[in-house]
Formats: structure tokens, sequence, C-alpha cells
């Protein structure tokens, strides 16, 4: 019966593109109507999936189109954009990157759309030839057609943009807020708009046609995130001004080209996102927003939810990195998520994730979000309309992929708003007005538990030196907290990590005992382990160890992890499963063994969750 419906829905596709008519979204994703997932298990794709450049890679841009994500451009080298053009397809795990055609010229920060056919690029940080750098905005138009691997130029945008977002709707092109390079303007409300059809009939007299004065983008922001649901463009979160002068943006606006107007939804939690342009999609009714930024260089894990239908916000389980400027993409309903950056003094990456939606049996943490501000436009018009939307996208079926990285649960956080929901027709850009930060109320129950404490090493005493308790030392000579410096970046998060100096004939032990007052167990539930190493040679060796002692005599436990140590951050991770609930010692320890430091760890976690059986895959 599904394959009838989807057949039948493919036929009406064809008939009405035929007939001159589109609803094809700028992700053109396959949404599926499987909305009650509560939680994400991602997994490590491993080498296999490493992006193929060494250096990695930071502002990619990527989107999702006949089940394979397409990556333009980015840096590989720092501030300088690079050529190169892939396409990732995840049922070749093993070999899932093919390089296609170079871009004419590298760009990131451009703003990227497809028609369902070819894929198209504008503006952006443009690469400046034979030399490092990027030139802050570009006026180029590209038309990438994916069955012959080339590019075609399309008229040029009316002045240098980006850091904009750029949306296909019935026949035209949309490109929306942003920067410029002609006047070094951030914040700005443009909305220009290309109509295809009519540069198909006439392609020397055919330019894109400004529409700001009557459209222009409430809130006037840039990199944000934008994505299309029934032919509706979304405009979500952003910043107002750059780097560290940037201030965290929350609104939701969304635009109806049939009416012309604007529409603001409620708006996202956590002062919003910046810097997720590229890892947030549409599936199952929902806007998923994963990681990004919020000020400057903080990158986040955090994963939010948009629901369609009741416009109300519900925070969802983390990444398993904190990730910003990232690729991602939903695929035959897996998310993929890699590459980025920490902040903006590391290369970029070459990791890749997968994320697989799961029901968990208890989602009962309801938080109530109040808003404390108003939007600074001013509203021409309150209409009394709620918004209403039902997805009516055809289910496509869930892979039966089995989940098997590590689970790592977070708090589940529901954020309710009833919206100004406010017509505007700005007729000059808005006024920055410096907003509150929103902030949530309630009681959570987590569907896991952090039992370590100091787990980033970033703990300080009474005379804000590092503290390392409760952590402990045995055999150390001169291992110790390190923390950034200007020059120096130590830590995988937050400013610091513990340092193995290493030396001959070293045997050094980090070590906690956890204390287990007020905590209970039971049988079945699991301890996931994971901790990030980074080594200044590959060659460090040592052991990662947990003991479980348990008082009604069962079979101490133990998990055991080789300290496989890499250039770079990666992490190590596994986990271990109660056989009773009395609970006598646990103990972790990490052991140095090697004369070659340094070896550095940081965001060790050892998370309490239920059993397997509290975890319902997808059908």
């Amino acid at each position: 019966m599904r394959s009838k419906r989807i057949i039948l829905l493919l036929n009406l596709v064809i008939l009405l593109s035929l007939n001159g008519l589109s609803f094809l979204p700028d992700q053109y994703v396959s949404a599926s109507s499987e909305n009650n997932f509560t939680q994400i298990n991602w997994i490590d794709m491993g080498a296999a999936a490493f992006y193929p450049a060494s250096g990695g890679l930071s502002e990619g841009q990527s989107i999702v189109l006949n089940n394979k994500m397409y990556v333009f451009s980015g840096y590989i080298q720092p501030l300088t954009p690079t050529r190169d053009v892939y396409v990732f397809d995840p049922s070749q795990p093993q070999d899932p990157w093919t390089q296609l055609a170079d871009i004419p010229a590298g760009v990131t920060h451009a703003g990227l759309a497809t028609d369902g056919v070819d894929i198209y690029i504008a503006g952006g940080y443009v690469e400046i030839p034979g030399e490092m750098g990027r030139i802050m905005g570009y006026e180029k138009v590209w038309r990438y057609n994916v069955a012959a691997n080339n590019y075609t130029a399309l008229p040029n945008m009316p002045k240098r943009v980006s850091t904009g977002q750029m949306a296909y709707l019935y026949g035209k092109l949309h490109y929306i807020g942003g920067t410029t390079e002609d006047t070094g303007e951030f914040d700005l409300p443009d909305h220009f708009v290309l109509d295809l059809e009519t540069f198909a009939n006439d392609p020397v007299n055919t330019t894109w046609v400004d529409i700001t004065a009557t459209s222009g983008l409430p809130n006037p922001r840039q990199h944000s995130a934008m994505v299309v649901f029934e032919n509706q463009i979304y405009y979500i979160a952003g910043e107002w001004g750059h780097n560290g002068a940037l201030v965290p943006q929350n609104d939701l606006h969304r635009y109806d080209p049939l009416t012309d107007t604007w529409i603001q939804l409620a708006d996202m939690p956590d002062a919003g996102r910046n810097h997720a342009t590229h890892t947030t999609v549409v599936f199952g009714g929902r806007i998923i927003v994963m990681g990004g930024q919020r000020e400057s260089g903080s990158s986040r894990d955090e994963v939010f939810a948009y629901n369609l239908v009741t416009n109300t916000w519900t925070e969802l389980n983390s990444l398993p990195i904190m990730q910003q400027s990232s690729i991602g993409g939903e695929i035959n309903g897996v998310f993929y998520f890699g590459t980025g950056v920490k902040n903006y003094t590391v290369e970029g990456r070459r990791r890749m994730w997968k994320g697989i939606p799961v029901v968990t049996e208890a989602n009962t943490a309801t938080p109530t979000y109040t808003p404390t501000s108003t939007p600074s436009n001013t509203p021409t018009e309150v209409p009394t309309e709620t918004p209403t939307n039902t997805p009516t996208n055809t289910p496509t079926d869930i892979p039966t992929d089995t989940p098997t990285g590590t689970l790592t649960i977070t708090p589940t956080n529901i954020w309710t708003n009833t919206p100004t929901t406010t017509l505007v027709s700005p007729t000059a850009p808005a006024t920055n007005v410096s907003t509150d930060v929103p902030t949530a109320t309630g009681t959570t129950t987590s569907a896991g538990t952090e039992l370590l404490v100091n787990r980033g090493f970033e703990a300080v005493d009474v005379n804000n030196n590092a503290d390392l308790t409760p952590w402990k030392l045995k055999n150390s000579v001169k291992d110790k907290i390190k923390c950034n410096t200007a020059t120096k970046e130590i830590a995988h998060t937050g400013l610091c990590a513990f340092m193995f100096k290493g030396g001959v004939d070293e045997s050094s032990k980090l070590f906690q005992q956890l204390d287990l007052t007020g905590l209970t167990f039971t049988a079945t539930e699991k301890l996931n382990l994971s901790l990030f190493v980074n080594a200044k040679k590959a060659t460090s060796t040592g052991k990662i160890k947990l003991v479980v002692k348990y008082s009604d005599g069962s079979e101490a436990g133990k998990l055991n992890l080789n300290l496989v140590t890499t250039v770079g951050y990666e992490v190590l991770a596994d986990n271990y499963t109660l056989i009773s609930g009395a609970i006598s010692k646990i103990k972790l320890q990490v052991k140095h063994s090697s004369p070659d430091g340094k070896v550095y760890v940081d965001d060790v976690s050892l998370v309490q969750t239920a059993g397997a059986a509290a975890l319902i895959p997808l059908p």
C-alpha cells in the first residue's frame, strides 16, 4: 500500500511539473510522517567515511538530492575556499565520497538551493586566485547540472552578497538576508528573486528582481538557516554582526510567496543558533537544527526540533561532538552530520556521523518557554491566523540499521510558545535592538544520568586555579590540567583538558571513584563510557578501565579500552551492562604508559541509561 501511495505521489509531481508548477523544497528532502521520534542515536561512521581532504573541511555547503548529499567548496585551508566538490552516498559506507567537477571559483557562505534536478549556488565568500584568504562578497550565481556534471552562469546578483540564504519555490530562486561586500553592511533585509522560466526564455535580459521594499526579511540578520516546507520559507535564527561582535538571534519567520507576507513564529530556545546553515533539515513534520554556534567561538552540540504543526520547540539528545559550520542532511530517514570546527582556531574536521531516530518510553519533561522580548520590527498588520500546517508528505521507509554506537541521552526539554503572529512588510531595514535571552523553567526528568564530576577539567579552586577534584593521580610527575592560551588551543571543548606529560618508565594513572550517595541502579542498565583523546604522537599507549563492584556477591565487572591515540581529538567509547542493582563501587581509570607524550584527555563521560528495552526503533 505504501509503495502505491509513493507511486501516486510521484505521478502527481510529474503532472504538476509538466504544467509549470513545482513544490520541491530547497532541501529536497523525503520528509517522513514518522514524527514521533524522541531522540537520535548517533553512530560514528568511521575512517572509511572521512571527508577526503586530509585537513578536513569547515564552512562546506551541503544539500541533499536523489538520496545523496552534494558538498560544495568550503575551507580546507584557513580562510581560503577550495574549489573541491564531492557527493556523499551513504549507500556505499566503505567508499561514500566521489569527487565531481570543480566549482568555477571556491566559495563559502553561499546561498544554496535545488529544484530537484539541478543545484544553484549564489554569492558567498570567494577565493582570491593564487593567494590565501577570501573576499567576503561575490556577485556570481552558478547552476550545477547534476546529470552533466558541469556549471552554467546565471544572472549576477544585484550586489556582492554573502551569508544569506537561498530557496527554490514555484520556478523562482529567492535570496534572502546576509551581508554585502559593496558597502560592508551586515544584517541586511534583502530579498531578491530570479525567475528561472523567464531566464530560460530570455537569458540576455533577465535579471534578479529586488522585492526588499515590500517583502524584506523581518529582523534583518545573517548566518541563519533556511528550509522550505509546503511551499513556504522558514528563516531560522542567525546573528547580528560577525565574529567577536556577533549577537545571536532566535527569531523564526515564515514567508508565503503566494501572499507575499512574513509571519513570526515561536522563538528558538537558548538564544538561537548561527553557523548551523547546512545542518538544519526538515523531517517528519519538524525542522531539526543540529549543532552550530551561539556566541562567537561557542560551538554547540544541542539538537532542537521545531514542530511545524504545534509551533513548539523540543530539545532532543545532543550530538556526539560540539561542532559548528558543518555539513549535514537527512536521507531515507537517517540524519548525517560531519566536518566543521569547534571554533575559529582549529582546522576543519573529517569525521561523519549518522543518526537513527528512535522512540523512548519516557518523555515527561515539559518546561514552559516564555519569550521576554518582542521583535524590533513594527508590525503593519496583525492577523488572527494560527499556524496550522499539516505535513502531507507520504511516509518513506525507515532504514533497518541497527544502532551500534554509544548512546548518550540528555534531558528532553519541550518549549511551548504562543507567538505574536505578525505580518511584516518593512520598507527599510529594521533597527537592531538587543533582545533579552529567553529562559526556560521547569523540572526535567532525564532519560540518562551523567555520573562523573568535573569531566571536562574546568573546575577551579578558591584562588581560581585549575582544580582536579574529585579526580586523583597516581605515579604522576608532571601530568596536570592544561588550558587554552592566546596562541594554542588545548581543550576539546571548553577551556581546559588533562595532559599526560609522558616520560621514560611512566605509568601514570588518572582516576575517579564515584560517590554513589543517592544513586540507584537496576540490572540491565547501561554505563555508557566515552572520552576524547588527542596525542602529540600517534604511538602513545595506555589503558582505560571501568570497574564495577557489587555488594550482593555478583562477580565484579570490568570494561577495558586501549588508549588508542591519534594526532587530533578522537572519541573512544564503549558500554557496560549492569548485572545487578546492588552497586558498591564504580571506578574509572585512565592509564598512560608511554615516553612519547603529550596526551590530552577531555570530555570524559559515564552516563547511566536504561537497558535496551527502553529503546523502540522506528518501523
